[in-house]
């Protein structure tokens, strides 16, 4: 899980390559969000980030592709998804990330 400065620093560096190069970016809290609302956000979705969790469910709704992928963050990866993930091809690494890996 991200300390919430490594967050801020994240979001902030998103909304960079946004106004940059024009990327779609929503930072939303799932369990916020209604089953339509996930559903639409999802299937036009090429990267999902987030914490493991329920959460990140909503990749099933994603188009398959060679660029689609979900980026779970640490302290929180398991492998429970990963027969969701493989079934619809989408890359799921499983990797460690400590904080200071995380500067952009």
């Amino acid at each position: 899980m991200l300390v919430p400065e490594d967050h801020g620093r994240l979001v902030r560096e998103l909304y960079k390559l946004r106004d940059e190069y024009g990327y779609e970016v929503n930072v939303v809290s799932m369990d916020k969000l209604s089953r339509k609302e996930k559903i639409t956000l999802a299937a036009r979705t090429t990267t999902m980030m987030g914490v493991h969790g329920n959460g990140l469910t909503s990749l099933l709704w994603m188009n398959p592709s060679p660029k689609s992928t979900v980026i779970e963050f640490p302290g929180g990866f398991t492998h429970d998804f990963d027969i969701n993930y493989s079934s619809i091809h989408i890359c799921h690494p499983a990797f460690g990330v400590i904080s200071s890996l995380l500067h952009f």
